[in-house]
């Protein structure tokens, strides 16, 4: 079975062979390995919303893996069945899986995203509660049906709801980042309830890994899934070039912007509550921090400064990694604003000789 198993990826790894990547217009500008290791990093550290799809990946996968790393002794030792039974048992989860794919876009389209994990959530605390405490393998079977249906769902909306909270240029690294998320779960709460069933009984750790996603689906009702819908990630290069007398290395950093603004006294409050939203996208696009002052002789002058590596990697805030969210941030934190912003970009000073003795 294995060995069929690795015979079926040879046509996929020939069409992969033949395939040729399509030329990019930034080719001359990509960013080194690390480099792009961090800005992802940065991004997922500062992006509100994946973070809240991520952690509904952390309340769903470590307990709902439960089935899946203990679905073995299960259908071994509760069910007395071999290898076919365990496989009959496997097919009813892909049963599940299949009708959940073709009801879940009509569901998720009548009740939401939200509602639809959170359901999900529950219902595989109610299947595994059965396939824990059934010894009726025919009972159990039907048990794993919604449980397929329900992992379909969960998975579904998080890829989905990631897929449209991440830009272009940093989708493959945030969607990276929801990998590891994934699969690490799974690696460790495999372990952690092999050894609860091994100290316990294996009904006793399944009952468990229920309680514990059914209490997550209830704390998921406290923090509600974002909605994704309605957000605007279409690049939107709106800041002016830069103007400079010289030419900047591209290694040359950091590079600290400040801005100041000058803000009436009674929008002050307001300003400085629609900057924090600026401040996250400085932060998601680039900076390794962002601060907003004011100045004590004048309250209406504000002085924002954020600090970015290298000129290279500011030129990419102004070139790809802006959206029209990010634009409409700033919109909104100037309408408090009089004019535009003064823009200053500061290098650090050049390195001086070494004196000669």
């Amino acid at each position: 079975m294995f060995a069929l198993n690795a015979v079926s990826f040879v046509g996929i790894a020939a069409v992969v062979t033949r395939w040729q990547a399509p030329e990019r217009a930034d080719a001359g500008s990509r960013e080194r390995l690390v480099e792009a290791l961090r800005a992802g990093g940065r991004y997922v550290r500062h992006a509100l919303i994946v973070r809240r799809l991520l952690y509904r990946a952390i309340l769903f996968i470590p307990a709902a893996s439960a089935v899946w790393a203990l679905l073995p002794v299960v259908a071994a030792r509760n069910l007395r069945l071999g290898s076919a039974g365990y496989g009959l048992l496997l097919g009813m989860v892909g049963i599940g899986a299949v009708t959940g794919a073709l009801l879940i876009p009509r569901v998720r389209a009548r009740i939401g995203s939200a509602r639809l994990v959170n359901g999900a959530m529950f219902v595989t605390a109610a299947a595994i509660g059965v396939v824990a405490t059934v010894r009726n393998p025919a009972l159990v079977g039907l048990a794993l049906v919604p449980v397929g249906g329900a992992w379909i769902a969960v998975m579904s909306s998080l890829n989905s709801g990631l897929q449209l909270a991440l830009p272009n240029w940093v989708r493959a690294r945030g969607l990276a980042y929801y990998l590891v998320v994934f699969q690490g779960a799974q690696a460790v709460a495999a372990v952690i309830w092999g050894a609860v069933a091994d100290r316990t009984t294996v009904t006793t750790a399944l009952l468990v890994a229920a309680a514990v996603l059914a209490l997550g689906a209830v704390l998921g009702l406290r923090t509600p899934m974002p909605d994704t819908s309605k957000l605007d990630r279409t690049p939107s290069a709106h800041w002016p070039a830069p103007q400079l007398i010289f030419t900047p290395n591209a290694d040359d950093g950091p590079i600290l912007v400040t801005l100041t603004y000058h803000v009436p006294e009674h929008n002050a409050i307001a300003f400085t509550d629609a900057m924090r939203h600026v401040g996250r996208s400085r932060r998601r696009t680039g900076a390794l921090r962002w601060e907003l002052f004011r100045d004590g002789s004048d309250p209406t002058r504000f002085v924002e400064s954020y600090l970015v590596g290298t000129w290279a990697e500011h030129l990419r805030q102004h070139e790809h990694r802006l959206t029209g969210a990010d634009r409409r941030f700033e919109e909104e934190a100037g309408r408090y604003a009089l004019g535009e912003p003064d823009v200053a970009h500061l290098f650090p000073p050049p390195a001086s000789e070494p004196t000669k003795r």
